[in-house]
Protein backbone atom coordinates (compact mmCIF):
# COMPACT_ATOMS: atom_id res chain seq x y z
CA UNK A 1 0.00 0.00 0.00
CA UNK A 2 1.60 3.30 -1.36
CA UNK A 3 1.11 6.27 1.24
CA UNK A 4 -0.85 9.01 0.21
CA UNK A 5 1.63 12.07 0.01
CA UNK A 6 0.85 14.95 2.45
CA UNK A 7 0.89 18.78 1.19
CA UNK A 8 4.61 18.55 2.56
CA UNK A 9 5.24 16.05 0.47
CA UNK A 10 4.51 17.35 -2.74
CA UNK A 11 5.76 20.83 -1.55
CA UNK A 12 9.28 19.66 -0.75
CA UNK A 13 9.46 17.61 -3.92
CA UNK A 14 8.63 20.48 -6.46
CA UNK A 15 10.87 22.80 -4.18
CA UNK A 16 13.73 19.96 -4.59
CA UNK A 17 12.70 20.02 -8.73
CA UNK A 18 13.34 23.39 -8.59
CA UNK A 19 16.58 23.62 -6.44
CA UNK A 20 17.70 20.98 -9.17
CA UNK A 21 17.00 23.22 -11.90
CA UNK A 22 19.69 25.93 -10.02
CA UNK A 23 16.61 28.23 -8.47
CA UNK A 24 16.25 29.22 -4.94
CA UNK A 25 13.69 29.41 -2.54
CA UNK A 26 12.65 32.35 -1.47
CA UNK A 27 9.99 33.75 1.94
CA UNK A 28 6.76 32.54 1.70
CA UNK A 29 6.24 35.33 4.09
CA UNK A 30 5.95 38.40 1.34
CA UNK A 31 2.55 39.46 2.12
CA UNK A 32 -0.30 39.16 4.35
CA UNK A 33 -1.02 35.89 1.94
CA UNK A 34 1.48 33.04 2.70
CA UNK A 35 2.46 31.15 -0.17
CA UNK A 36 3.27 27.45 -0.88
CA UNK A 37 5.91 27.98 -3.03
CA UNK A 38 7.94 30.74 -4.37
CA UNK A 39 11.02 30.01 -6.04
CA UNK A 40 13.06 32.57 -8.20
CA UNK A 41 16.18 32.46 -10.29
CA UNK A 42 17.74 35.92 -11.95
CA UNK A 43 14.45 37.69 -12.08
CA UNK A 44 12.04 35.18 -13.11
CA UNK A 45 9.26 33.76 -10.14
CA UNK A 46 7.24 30.36 -9.82
CA UNK A 47 4.67 30.95 -7.28
CA UNK A 48 2.94 27.23 -6.40
CA UNK A 49 0.24 26.48 -4.57
CA UNK A 50 0.60 22.71 -3.30
CA UNK A 51 -2.69 20.63 -2.06
CA UNK A 52 -2.06 16.87 -0.50
CA UNK A 53 -3.81 13.80 -1.21
CA UNK A 54 -7.09 13.32 1.20
CA UNK A 55 -9.69 10.57 0.40
CA UNK A 56 -12.82 11.70 -1.67
CA UNK A 57 -12.09 15.08 -1.65
CA UNK A 58 -10.20 15.05 -5.13
CA UNK A 59 -12.53 17.63 -6.98
CA UNK A 60 -13.07 19.95 -3.89
CA UNK A 61 -9.24 19.85 -3.22
CA UNK A 62 -8.42 20.48 -6.84
CA UNK A 63 -11.15 23.77 -6.69
CA UNK A 64 -9.59 25.14 -3.38
CA UNK A 65 -5.95 24.96 -4.72
CA UNK A 66 -7.28 26.81 -7.77
CA UNK A 67 -8.85 29.52 -5.42
CA UNK A 68 -5.73 29.58 -3.27
CA UNK A 69 -3.40 30.62 -6.22
CA UNK A 70 -6.16 33.02 -7.91
CA UNK A 71 -6.17 34.95 -4.43
CA UNK A 72 -2.69 35.17 -4.57
CA UNK A 73 -2.43 36.45 -7.92
CA UNK A 74 -1.57 39.85 -6.63
CA UNK A 75 1.73 40.91 -8.58
CA UNK A 76 1.76 42.25 -11.86
CA UNK A 77 5.45 41.29 -12.62
CA UNK A 78 5.77 39.92 -16.57
CA UNK A 79 8.77 36.93 -14.97
CA UNK A 80 6.13 35.96 -12.55
CA UNK A 81 4.78 32.44 -13.45
CA UNK A 82 1.63 30.80 -11.30
CA UNK A 83 1.16 27.36 -10.41
CA UNK A 84 -0.27 24.57 -8.48
CA UNK A 85 1.27 21.60 -7.60
CA UNK A 86 -1.03 18.38 -6.79
CA UNK A 87 -0.21 14.68 -6.18
CA UNK A 88 -0.63 11.84 -8.95
CA UNK A 89 -4.03 10.42 -8.12
CA UNK A 90 -5.55 13.88 -8.43
CA UNK A 91 -4.76 14.20 -12.07
CA UNK A 92 -7.76 12.17 -13.60
CA UNK A 93 -9.93 15.03 -12.26
CA UNK A 94 -8.28 17.51 -13.94
CA UNK A 95 -11.34 16.84 -17.03
CA UNK A 96 -13.80 17.69 -14.93
CA UNK A 97 -12.85 20.92 -15.58
CA UNK A 98 -13.12 23.00 -18.29
CA UNK A 99 -10.26 23.61 -21.38
CA UNK A 100 -11.53 27.17 -21.57
CA UNK A 101 -10.94 28.18 -17.65
CA UNK A 102 -7.49 25.83 -17.53
CA UNK A 103 -6.79 28.79 -20.60
CA UNK A 104 -7.73 31.86 -19.03
CA UNK A 105 -5.82 31.30 -15.63
CA UNK A 106 -2.58 30.70 -17.52
CA UNK A 107 -1.35 28.21 -14.47
CA UNK A 108 1.57 25.96 -14.74
CA UNK A 109 0.76 22.62 -13.32
CA UNK A 110 3.32 20.13 -11.21
CA UNK A 111 2.02 16.71 -10.68
CA UNK A 112 3.82 14.98 -8.30
CA UNK A 113 4.19 10.91 -7.75
CA UNK A 114 4.68 8.68 -4.58
CA UNK A 115 8.58 8.56 -5.48
CA UNK A 116 9.15 12.56 -5.27
CA UNK A 117 9.05 12.89 -9.48
CA UNK A 118 7.53 15.73 -10.84
CA UNK A 119 6.16 16.05 -14.20
CA UNK A 120 5.93 20.13 -14.88
CA UNK A 121 3.41 21.05 -17.61
CA UNK A 122 3.63 24.79 -18.68
CA UNK A 123 -0.11 26.41 -19.28
CA UNK A 124 0.14 25.07 -22.91
CA UNK A 125 0.52 22.00 -22.37
CA UNK A 126 -1.73 21.44 -19.22
CA UNK A 127 -5.04 22.64 -21.94
CA UNK A 128 -3.21 19.61 -24.04
CA UNK A 129 -3.58 17.20 -21.09
CA UNK A 130 -6.77 18.11 -20.07
CA UNK A 131 -7.75 17.30 -23.50
CA UNK A 132 -6.27 14.51 -24.08
CA UNK A 133 -7.22 13.11 -20.26
CA UNK A 134 -10.92 13.62 -21.35
CA UNK A 135 -10.08 10.78 -23.61
CA UNK A 136 -8.13 8.76 -21.83
CA UNK A 137 -10.48 9.50 -18.42
CA UNK A 138 -9.04 6.07 -16.61
CA UNK A 139 -5.76 6.22 -17.47
CA UNK A 140 -4.06 9.65 -16.67
CA UNK A 141 -0.37 7.48 -16.50
CA UNK A 142 -0.25 7.04 -20.19
CA UNK A 143 -0.39 10.91 -20.74
CA UNK A 144 2.58 11.12 -18.56
CA UNK A 145 4.67 9.84 -20.56
CA UNK A 146 3.79 11.94 -23.62
CA UNK A 147 6.50 15.31 -24.28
Amino acid sequence: MIDPLSESDVRNYVISYFEEEGWETASTQESLFQRDIVMVKGNRKYVIEAKGETKGGETHNICVVIGQIVARMREGEKHTNYGIAIPFPYARFLSKFGLKGWKALNLHLFIVNWIGWVWHLTPEKVAVYVKELEKEKDDPWLLMSQP
